[in-house]
């Protein structure tokens, strides 16, 4: 009867220790995604950050300076990249969006740090979305900025103020509250 009782103790023991061992490694896996969501924010602009002045390179090379917070337009950024397969899925769905904005009270920007004029301009071709305008902004910028997330799309106000964002490959993008 010892025996059995000594069993019984030595089973509760080990199964404590392989569900005490588990929860470690749950908590440790927990730390690990906290940390990934926190330095994934680092490449995402939030909503609220403040744009005043964008400077960038169109495509013909020529150094342009947009004033965001004009108080009469509201900008629609479009940030790709072209090596990126997810933008390369979104741009239909931009292209649906941008074609349907008026023009008068919105600006669309399809902003890249790439600086191959010719490749983004073929590409753009290729993917039928070479309407719209393209600011290469350097790269020490859009980290600055937190663009270096592809596919996002950001909706600036008048005032430059960014007040929403779609970070990764969206379909349902509604522009009509803004």
């Amino acid at each position: 009867m010892r025996k059995v009782k000594d069993s019984s103790h030595i089973l509760l023991i080990l199964v404590s220790i392989v569900l005490l061992a588990a929860n470690v490694f749950l908590i440790v896996q927990n730390f690990q995604l906290k940390k990934t969501v926190e330095q994934s924010k680092l490449f995402t602009t939030e909503e609220g950050y403040k744009f005043t002045d964008l400077k960038f390179k169109g495509l013909d090379g020529s150094e342009e300076t947009i004033n965001l917070s004009d108080g009469r337009h509201k900008t629609l950024f479009l940030v790709f990249n072209t090596s990126c397969q997810y933008c390369v899925q979104q741009y239909p769905y931009w292209k649906a969006i941008t074609e349907n904005l008026d023009s008068t009270t919105w600006r669309i920007l399809a902003i890249t740090s790439e600086e191959n004029y010719d490749k983004i301009k073929a590409h753009l071709e290729e993917h039928k979305l070479d309407t719209v305008k393209v600011a290469c902004i350097r790269r020490e910028e859009m980290q600055k900025s937190r663009m270096m997330y592809t596919p996002m799309t950001l909706v600036v106000d008048i005032d430059g103020e960014v007040k929403k964002v779609w970070a990764g490959l969206q379909k349902n993008i509604n522009l009509g509250n803004f």
